[in-house]
């Protein structure tokens, strides 16, 4: 499952302020976070790749490309029925948890904050890209009786 970069970013900041272990993070600005901390640079392509920087992104882009189902968290049901489709599960159900309650949202930032945290995330905005291209893809290619069933899952 995959986030948009720059929300990752913002969300993972106030996530860390108050978790055990990164207290220090309570005394950085989000711009200092940006520029110094390992999370909040190019996160998702390392994860998917394992690689440094310089050869991380074509190989997060094929280990993406090799999962049966893309996940988007800003489309979050949607991708879980997605998985559920794939997975041939009957019945899913899930209850949100650690979501982060204070916090501003993209909109509520500078120009200059979101300017700096997509040039620290550049690979993930790339690699993010291709992920609302193959979710989609799948997404548009379900039968008219899946995307009944998506309806249904989704109300």
């Amino acid at each position: 499952m995959l986030r948009e970069p720059v929300d990752r970013v913002i969300s993972s900041y106030y996530f860390l302020r108050d978790f055990k272990g990164y207290e220090y993070v309570k005394e950085m600005t989000l711009e200092q976070f940006v520029q110094t901390h390992p999370e909040a640079q190019n996160l998702q392509t390392f994860l998917l790749s394992g690689l440094p920087p310089e050869k991380s992104l074509k190989k997060a882009k094929e280990n993406l490309k090799n999962c049966k189902v893309v996940g988007l968290t800003e489309r979050f049901d949607e991708s879980v029925f997605l998985i559920k489709q794939e997975l041939q599960w009957t019945n899913l159900g899930y209850k949100r948890l650690n979501v982060t309650q204070k916090r501003l949202i993209k909109q509520e930032l500078p120009l200059s904050t979101i300017c700096l945290i997509e040039k620290y995330n550049q690979l993930d905005i790339e690699l993010y890209k291709l992920a609302k291209q193959l979710f989609n893809e799948k997404i548009n290619a379900l039968s008219k009786c899946e995307q009944k069933q998506l309806q249904r899952y989704l109300s």
